[in-house]
């Protein structure tokens, strides 16, 4: 982007949504060209979403991987996915600028478990934020519909 003339380096922001805010932010947590940063129903702590989220593919590949190492304890698969998994925002966020961010949360949300987009929430400090309370998939829906005017609202005052 900083290659184009149209483009101004000093306002580059990102969106993203669900897996796309956990990019985003962990994008955030390195890249300090992005000004902004939106997300909605993202989280960190990513050992825990995957061992704890109803989703259906991180539930079908925890129930398979349990299985083939014939141990059922969720605790000990989220501890070994904690020492593979090193690549969080939540650990990767040093003193966070709160004003670069605006986060969209879930409070009903097992997909992405609320409790986990709570606790990319305060890895960054606190930032801005407007609580939904639906299923993960109402509130990305409601990103681009009902909420989306407040949501840009909440970005481009940020500029």
């Amino acid at each position: 982007l900083q290659n184009y003339n149209q483009v101004d380096p000093q306002r580059v922001g990102a969106y993203g949504l669900s897996l796309g805010a956990y990019s985003v932010a962990l994008l955030a947590a390195v890249d300090p060209r992005l000004k902004l940063v939106g997300l909605v129903a993202g989280a960190g702590n990513m050992p825990s979403i995957l061992s704890y989220s109803t989703q259906r593919v991180p539930l079908k590949l925890r129930t398979e991987r349990m299985t083939a190492l014939n141990d059922f304890s969720v605790t000990d698969y989220e501890n070994n996915l904690r020492t593979n998994i090193r690549f969080d925002p939540i650990y990767m966020t040093k003193n966070p600028n709160t004003k670069k961010y605006f986060m969209l949360i879930d409070t009903n949300d097992a997909d992405v478990p609320s409790a986990n987009q709570h606790e990319l929430w305060e890895a960054l400090g606190q930032p801005a934020h407007l609580d939904v309370n639906m299923t993960h998939a109402e509130t990305i829906i409601s990103a681009a519909t009902i909420h989306f005017d407040e949501i840009l609202k909440n970005i481009v005052s940020r500029f």
